[in-house]
Parts: C-alpha cells; structure tokens; sequence
C-alpha cells in the first residue's frame, strides 16, 4: 500500500511539473513579437512593424530594399531576403542609376522602448560584381537631446 503512495505523489509531482511547463511556454509564445522601426522611412518610434515588405531608409531615396519575404521572426531575431535597390550616384545622385542586389538581412540586438521590444541591428549582406559586401545598421539615439532616433 505504501508503494502505491509513493508512486501516487511521484505521477502528482510529475503532472504539477507538466502543468507548470505547459503554462511557462504558453505565457511566453503569448508575448507579441518584437517590431522594427524606420523601414518606413520615418525616424523616431512610429510605425513598428513586424515583419515588413520593404525597407525605405529615407535618405533621399538612395537606398532602399524591396520585395522583402521573412524566413523567420522570433523573440530574438528575423532573417529575411529581398532586393536591394542602391543609388549609383555617378555622376551625382540624381543622375545616378540604380544598381539591384539580392540581399539578405538579419534583425537582431532587442532593445526595451515604452514597454515594446524591438529589434536595434540590421545585418544587410548582398553580392555586386562578384564580391560579396555586409554592412551593419543601428538604431541609434538622435545625435542630439530631443532629436529622434534612426538607422546609422
């Protein structure tokens, strides 16, 4: 008889842990997705978007990203790839042509803002003329007290 009590508060054990489980892991998926800020084109901490189609960085145009498609966006980090659109700028800027590369990016380094986490690095890697490139953005502060934050 003892032995059954024994295996009775073994399989209550058990269950508590599984319910405790159950109940962590629910709680955590529950939590809403980091965003991303500034693909837009905007600066400051409007428009967070999760998962966005495109990336305008609102420096005149000269670069931007389209067609993006995300292979994964998790608590800590979105990969996705698309098509990198920069502006030559030869002879200027506004006589430059635009030069496609495929590209593939990663979000990552998760930062707190009122309450919403969102991702603060982009890794853009992409090919052109053979070579392969990779530069890395940040969503960085406003240089100045009061002036909004943005991609450097």
């Amino acid at each position: 008889m003892r032995g059954v009590a024994v295996v009775a508060a073994i399989v209550m054990i058990m269950a508590g842990v599984a319910v405790l489980t159950a109940t962590i892991t629910a709680a955590s998926s529950a939590a809403p997705p980091p965003v991303v800020y500034g693909f837009d084109g905007s600066t400051g901490w409007q428009h967070g978007a999760v998962k966005p189609a495109d990336i305008d960085f609102g420096a005149g145009g000269s670069l931007f990203v389209r067609g993006l498609r995300w292979s994964g966006w998790s608590q800590q980090r979105a990969t996705g790839r698309g098509v990198r659109w920069a502006d030559s700028c030869t002879p200027d800027c506004a006589s430059g042509r635009y030069l496609r590369s495929g590209a593939i990016l990663t979000l990552s380094g998760i930062r707190v803002h009122d309450g919403l986490r969102y991702f603060s690095r982009l890794a853009m890697q992409w090919k052109a003329g053979g070579k392969t490139y990779r530069y890395v953005f940040h969503w960085s502060p406003g240089a100045l007290r009061g002036s909004p934050p943005f991609w450097t």
